[in-house]
């Protein structure tokens, strides 16, 4: 009987992508084979543990990498594929299904690669292909992927949606590729807390992101590998720029009143909605909050502060603030290198809310390596790890602050969360272990 040939069609994102042509400049003059080699070995975005743990599943499994441009072109350049530079992420990839003629095809995050008309024909113009699976972690609009015969849900709140849409969908969480333990000789912690990501620096729905960090920077030992870029000078207008509240750090006293009313005009629903939850006793126009700056330090007058400074927009780097804590991204391998050098970790998501759940494949990846996880308290997280044994949760910037002191005074004891974390993941939640769940639908579903 011959085997199911699956093609996984993943990102890898400009950032990392960036980041491994600065550490191998030579990477767009090698062969395709060779590029993907490299690709594999990093493990960068997604890896390749999605087609290993298919193969040792039985399956013929191939990763082909969208916006991966150099090894693309490279591919189409080898194989005589003619393209248009603009639209050769969809041309490149449509040959490359072509040739492979899969019987399975999975979009790992979106399928925005291809055009809405022509994804909802991909079976007419490849006749190999009996079925189309998406796993994705972000909404998307129902519509737009309503020819996928399963979806699989990174987050149980995108499991219940797409249910109540009357769409095939069943939850299935990011994993860990255990492989990446025999790639990197881990040697002895050195990092006391880590983070590893976008700052929220240049992003427009960081913000939160942004000062948290700025928080822990200021209060605990917080060491940061970080991307940040410029803003736009045009796009999104952003109301509370109106506030003029800046984290300059100078000699001088800056000291402002704001009204509730203010913030309720002038931030983002989701700061809105969180004032209105989380401030005890509050009334509409009635609160007023003082900012005050004393040097770069950051003093608090209210209650709500924590809540209001998240909808500031930063104006300074956190590379420039902070230059002794952060350093500059890291990705692929040098990432993993960094976590389980760590004896802990911090994982924070992007300001709207998306989410009551976890689910990001930060805490799969840290957990794998070994480094014990600090995550806001969720609804779900004991469904994933056990608190305080298996990973460390907070309420709130200040209980994070408080726990992450606590714990750097007990090394030992954040090690063996991280011990704990690590047998647990590789007992439920490798990749592995995903793959005989989608390799139980493909299954079902043929």
């Amino acid at each position: 009987m011959n085997k199911i040939k699956i093609v996984r069609i993943a990102p890898i994102h400009k950032s990392p992508l960036k980041y491994l042509l600065k550490k191998y400049p030579d990477l767009p003059d090698l062969p395709y084979k060779e590029q993907m080699s490299i690709h594999s070995m990093e493990g960068v975005s997604y890896g390749s543990g999605f087609s290993t743990a298919m193969n040792e599943l039985d399956y013929d499994a191939h990763e082909l990498v969208y916006d991966f441009e150099p090894m693309q072109k490279r591919w189409a350049i080898e194989n005589s594929i003619k393209f248009n530079s603009d639209s050769y992420e969809y041309e490149i990839l449509l040959a490359q299904l072509r040739k492979v003629q899969p019987d399975v095809v999975l979009f790992q995050g979106n399928a925005y690669m291809i055009p809405d008309k022509e994804l909802h024909q991909l079976k007419k113009k490849i006749p190999s292909i009996k079925l189309l699976l998406l796993h994705l972690a972000y909404p998307v609009a129902p519509h737009k992927i309503s020819c996928m015969d399963h979806i699989f849900a990174g987050y149980p709140e995108l499991y219940e949606y797409y249910q109540k849409k009357g769409l095939p969908v069943s939850l299935l969480y990011h994993g860990f590729d255990h492989h990446v333990l025999e790639k990197i000789q881990f040697t002895n912690k050195s990092i006391p807390i880590s983070f590893c990501g976008s700052s929220g620096y240049g992003f427009y729905d960081h913000n939160v992101r942004y000062w948290t960090l700025y928080r822990l920077l200021q209060s605990t030992n917080l060491h940061l590998y970080v991307r940040e870029i410029e803003y736009p000078s045009s796009g999104l207008k952003i109301p509370y720029k109106k506030l003029n509240v800046s984290n300059q750090p100078s000699n001088g006293k800056f000291k402002e009143k704001i009204t509730l009313k203010k913030v309720a005009r002038f931030s983002s629903r989701y700061i809105r909605q969180e004032i209105m939850k989380r401030v005890e006793g509050i009334k509409k126009g009635l609160l007023s909050f003082e900012l005050q700056y004393i040097g770069s330090e950051l003093i608090e007058d209210s209650s709500a502060f924590d809540i209001l400074y998240k909808s500031i927009r930063p104006k300074n780097k956190l590379l420039t603030l902070f230059p002794d804590k952060c350093q500059g991204e890291v990705h692929g391998l040098d990432f993993y290198k960094i976590l389980g050098s760590s004896f802990a970790t911090f994982h924070i998501g992007t300001d709207p809310v998306v989410y009551q759940n976890a689910g990001a494949m930060r805490i799969f990846e840290s957990a794998g390596v070994g480094t014990a996880l600090f995550i806001e308290q969720t609804q779900n997280i004991q469904d994933l790890l056990i608190p305080e044994k298996e990973i460390i949760v907070y309420n709130s910037t200040r209980d994070c602050i408080k726990k992450i002191k606590y714990y750097l005074e007990d090394p030992d004891e954040l090690v063996r969360i991280g011990i704990n974390a690590q047998k647990r993941v590789l007992s439920d939640h490798t990749i592995l272990k995903r793959c005989r769940d989608i390799d139980s639908k493909i299954k079902e579903l043929l």
